[in-house]
């Protein structure tokens, strides 16, 4: 082949090759507050963003608090914690097409589970998005909307009225 068809077909094939390389474009992503009976529930973590390169291909998406200075915030509870023992969620989804949009994907944390302390205030969520072997294809940090760590403990108990049996005196 002629040096000059080799270029051309080089050329030619690098910008392709280039842009089937797998990757994520955050259109959106956001923390909501989820309340129930005046209290703080959970977070929930949405975002939308479009998949390239990825048509067949299984995607995480997934979220991990990180303190008002950037570190984890650790998890003693496993249902909520990342592999790095953080606290975090995630979803699995497959990407269908080419790309392929994924409008308003959540993943919640209930707030008794977020073990945030007042000094990890205020708090950022780490949103990726990644493939199964741990590869990110893209990420965005939004501000977790909690603003005082009372918000995260379980409510007081009401008090537990006596079952004691009544007195067969009392007339």
């Amino acid at each position: 082949m002629s040096p000059l068809r080799t270029v051309c077909a080089v050329g030619l094939c690098l910008p392709l090759a280039a842009g089937c390389a797998p990757s994520v474009t955050f259109l959106s992503c956001r923390c909501e507050r989820m309340e129930a009976d005046g209290r703080l529930a959970a977070v929930e973590f949405v975002s939308t963003f479009e998949a390239h390169g990825l048509a067949g291909s299984q995607v995480v998406y997934g979220v991990r608090l990180l303190s008002a200075d950037g570190r984890p915030v650790r998890s003693p509870d496993p249902r909520f914690r990342t592999p790095e023992g953080t606290v975090g969620a995630a979803r699995t989804f497959i990407a269908f097409n080419d790309p392929h949009r994924f409008d308003d994907l959540r993943v919640s944390i209930p707030a008794v589970e977020l073990e945030l302390r007042q000094g990890d205030l205020p708090a950022t969520a780490e949103v990726s998005v990644r493939l199964p072997d741990g590869t990110t294809l893209g990420k965005r940090t939004c501000a977790v909307p909690v603003t005082d760590a009372e918000e995260v403990l379980p409510p007081l108990e009401q008090a537990v009225p006596d079952r004691r049996e009544p007195d067969g005196d009392a007339d």
